[in-house]
């Protein structure tokens, strides 16, 4: 059957499509205030390795253009020939997701320099390889990925035993026991219920992200949610804040959201393997202070 002048392009010729439980360049959404916002799972066109769980805006009548770089085999370091050659292609309606953390699974290419003299990092399927299926701009969160590229599947139907299943090679044993050591970095969801969590921010240490330095007491001794709750440990970095990144964002700014969003409140925490449960000695408590706003900190 011949396509029709409303079918969506096909994927660039990098990408062999397979047979998929979805539709290729689906664009189910469901309203968010006053965004249409993706309602389903995508996935990648040639593996169907799931990308994204119903996150992301939907952009439509949007020309963008999407910049394909092909490795220019005559390349050597130093020498005259390009490292790249380049196609492109243009695309109306976008997915626009807030930030790399959003991914159930994907890959970013080097920074390149497409020939509009833009620095961007290319979208790819981590399982794969395919791609590009988007790309972001260097040094910004937000990546953008043309809804023709990918496949658009009923949330409803989504299996995370299948979608998430450990490579048949893997030692699950020896990964329990690292956990359970501390020894990898792990990422939780806590939700908050209560206005007041009982925790101290500040930038960590490290130069990189907020963390929990301290837990708070009321005047009264009153333990807060955070601590009581038993799941998190001084030293933890809040990584993201009802499900919006706290990318290069500094503890006044992440202060600031957690106050700011409604309850109940889910918080996703990192504890790497330099924050081991019991290593720290005693537990930190500073007294609680109500926090109001960064533009009124000291």
């Amino acid at each position: 059957m011949e396509p029709t002048p409303n079918d969506p392009p096909p994927p660039p010729t990098c990408i062999p499509v397979v047979e998929h439980p979805g539709i290729l360049g689906g664009r189910l959404t469901r309203k968010d205030g006053l965004f249409e916002c993706n309602a389903g799972i995508l996935r990648c066109p040639r593996c169907t390795s799931r990308m994204l769980s119903t996150v992301g805006t939907l952009i439509p009548d949007e020309s963008r253009t999407l910049y394909i770089p092909r490795p220019n085999k005559d390349f050597t370091p130093g020498g005259t020939e390009v490292e790249f050659t380049w196609e492109s292609k243009d695309y109306t309606q976008w997915w626009q997701i807030p930030d790399i953390d959003c991914f159930d699974n994907v890959g970013m290419s080097k920074p390149v320099t497409h020939p509009a003299g833009e620095t961007v990092e290319i979208v790819l399927c981590s399982e794969c390889g395919a791609g590009p299926l988007g790309y972001r701009v260097a040094g910004s969160p937000p990546l953008y990925l043309p809804c023709d590229l990918l496949v658009q599947q009923d949330a409803a139907l989504a299996d995370d035993d299948e979608d998430f299943k450990a490579p048949a090679n893997a030692n699950l044993e020896q990964i329990k026991a690292m956990m359970a050591d501390g020894n990898l970095t792990t990422q939780f969801k806590v939700v908050f219920g209560e206005a007041r969590l009982g925790m101290m921010l500040n930038d960590a240490p490290d130069g990189v992200g907020v963390e929990v330095q301290a837990f708070t007491v009321t005047e009264d001794g009153e333990l807060g949610a955070a601590e009581q709750g038993g799941g998190v440990k001084v030293g933890d970095k809040v990584v993201r804040v009802a499900n919006v990144s706290t990318a290069g964002k500094n503890y006044e700014e992440v202060l600031d959201m957690v106050i700011g969003a409604s309850r109940p409140l889910e918080i996703v925490f990192e504890r790497g393997p330099k924050n081991k449960v019991g290593e720290r000695g005693e537990v930190e408590r500073v007294a609680h202070r109500q926090w109001e706003g960064k533009d009124t900190a000291p």
